[in-house]
C-alpha cells in the first residue's frame, strides 16, 4: 500500500542498462526512479534519448530520474537522492 503523503514507490536503478526494467516498473503507473545508474556512456546516451516518452497514458519515462555516468563504487550516491525514502533497489 502506497504511503498517503505520496502517491508513488521509489525506485533506484543500478546497471541501469538501456531501461527496460525501469521502463516495466515505472509503466505500471505506481512507481517512480528516481535514479538511474550505468557505467557505460551508450547506455546512458540510450536512457536520456528516451526519457519523457510516454510509455502509458499520463507517464513519462524517467522523467524525475537523475540519470548518471558513474560506477557504483566511486560514486556518492547520496547527492543524487536527498533525502528521499526508497522503496527498491533495481
Amino acid at each position: 500500500m502506497l504511503n498517503k503523503k505520496r502517491d508513488f514507490f521509489h525506485a533506484v536503478s543500478f546497471f541501469s542498462g538501456a531501461g527496460g526494467l525501469d521502463l516495466g516498473f515505472e509503466a505500471t503507473g505506481c512507481w517512480k526512479t528516481l535514479l538511474a545508474l550505468d557505467n557505460h556512456p551508450k547506455m546512458i546516451e540510450t536512457l536520456e534519448s528516451n526519457r519523457s516518452l510516454e510509455i502509458s497514458p499520463g507517464v513519462e519515462f524517467l522523467k524525475e530520474a537523475q540519470v548518471v555516468l558513474s560506477d557504483i563504487e566511486n560514486g556518492d550516491l547520496s547527492k543524487y537522492l536527498k533525502g528521499s525514502q526508497i522503496d527498491l533497489f533495481l
